[in-house]
């Protein structure tokens, strides 16, 4: 058996009784793989005193529960008569408010949390906690004297801190999804099989697609199935990213973000990119070049600037030599045409012929002040560093500029202006307000004072002079 050979060889010791096994492929070879004991006509049979879960069974591994078709409602049936039995027991030491919400974290939180990240919390489990909650932390009281979103809200804002479950389960969606959106060579190892799963599960439109170019469809144009043909944690990826407006944004990127793009398919290209794809020049970059990114496929196009280049399929230059023995192209100039077509397809923010050069800092220096203010730094670049990670952002609204933003160039006239920022939270008759006021300086008319009625909810607010 593998398992005895592996033990052999790597000095480890396995605890055969424990073993079980989960049969994974279609129903009828997961049926089979049951009845027979063996996963292949010509395997070896699996020992009888090792068990193989049947669909529906589900088996604990580091505090998970997987296999195939089980039911997350009761899986979580059983954490839920704990938390209940947990809860009943301090609620005999008649605990204050305060001691209610610490139980309810320690308990409800802590209980659930490590679950909630490793097999997700179905929707009626969410709820039952929710109604728990606000049970516990009324005691006997059999109607809530307080709206629950109040209770939620920081003690800052006059509540109380209490566990929102619901946003706790949002918050490691998104930790979820953020992990998923690390493209680089750290991402985790479940990233890399969604991509696969996405790139095969499509819709009929895409089917005469090149799938060796498909990375992901939140880099990339193309579309994958995300109705109930999708697996769930895929589908909550997207449910996430739509409920949170997770998209690619930012007023400019870094070469170190645009050249990391794949270039087939870019999200943000000039739909005819999908056309060229297909093209017979196309296919000689994907497959002769091995182009898949941005910062390759400029590389290429930048041949067309040697010096020896011709327009020739035989031509002589340097890079034509090295492209057609190293790459077998027939004709490398035509490759090096198309890659400028590819990259002219680009928009000004992800195109790298228009990159944009990043000036200095801006320095507001306030030292001499009377008042003493602390010396200021302001950075005067706005475009996001880093990686393609960093050019993700969480609630995106309105419509998406593809233009690269003209930074003010003052040509050495910098004039120093000193302004005083001030915030403020005031309450009177149980209404709070928040005031900030802007101050250039006395009878100065840009000195502005910005009033927020209600800081819980956005519209409430007006400027004055």
């Amino acid at each position: 058996m593998i398992l005895t050979s592996w033990c052999k060889a790597s000095t480890a010791k396995f605890n055969i009784q424990k073993t079980e096994i989960i049969p994974i492929g279609t129903q009828e070879h997961r049926a089979k793989v049951i009845e027979t004991g063996q996963t292949r006509d010509d395997s070896e049979e699996i020992p009888i005193n090792i068990y193989i879960a049947k669909d529906g069974e589900p088996v604990r591994i580091l505090g998970s529960w997987v296999g195939n078709k089980i039911d997350n409602e009761n899986i979580w049936s059983a954490q839920l008569d704990k938390i209940d039995h947990t809860l009943e027991s301090w609620e005999r030491s008649n605990p204050t408010i305060e001691g209610r919400k610490l139980i309810i974290q320690m308990v409800v939180g802590g209980m659930t949390q490590y679950l909630a990240q490793v097999q997700g919390m179905p929707k009626g489990a969410e709820k039952k906690l929710e109604k728990r909650i606000r049970k516990f932390i009324w005691g006997e009281k059999t109607k809530s004297p307080i709206n629950i979103d109040i209770l939620y809200a920081p003690i800052k804002m006059g509540g109380r801190g209490l566990l929102d479950i619901k946003s706790r389960n949002e918050a490691i969606d998104l930790m979820w999804l953020k992990s998923y959106l690390k493209f680089n060579n750290d991402r985790p190892l479940w990233t890399l099989v969604a991509d696969a799963l996405m790139a095969i599960n499509l819709p009929q439109s895409e089917s005469s697609s090149n799938r060796e170019t498909k990375q992901s469809v939140f880099l990339q144009s193309w579309k994958t199935l995300s109705g109930t043909k999708c697996p769930k944690t895929i589908r909550k990826l997207f449910l996430t990213a739509k409920k949170f407006a997770v998209w690619l944004e930012g007023l400019a990127f870094t070469p170190s973000i645009t050249i990391a793009m794949p270039i087939w398919y870019h999200a943000k290209a000039d739909p005819k990119i999908r056309c060229l794809t297909g093209s017979e020049t196309s296919k000689c970059l994907i497959k002769n070049h091995k182009v898949m990114r941005v910062g390759e496929i400029e590389k290429l196009a930048n041949s067309l600037q040697h010096p020896s280049n011709t327009p020739d399929p035989n031509c002589l230059c340097e890079n034509c030599v090295e492209t057609g023995d190293v790459n077998k192209c027939e004709n490398p100039h035509n490759c090096y045409i198309q890659a400028e077509k590819l990259i002219g397809l680009l928009p000004p923010k992800w195109n790298l012929t228009m990159r944009y050069q990043s000036g200095g800092d801006i320095i507001v220096d306030n030292t001499n002040d009377p008042d003493h203010f602390k010396r200021k730094y302001f950075s005067g670049k706005y475009e996001t560093d880093g990686t393609i990670a960093d050019a993700f952002h969480a609630f995106t609204e309105g419509e998406t500029m593809n233009n690269v933003p003209q930074k003010f160039n003052d040509n050495g006239n910098t004039e120093v202006i000193k302004v005083h920022i001030a915030t403020k939270l005031i309450t009177a008759n149980d209404i709070k307000k928040l005031v900030a006021v802007i101050y250039y300086g006395r009878e100065n008319p840009k000195n502005s004072m910005l009033k927020v009625s209600n800081p819980q909810r956005t519209g409430n607010r007006s400027w004055e002079p």
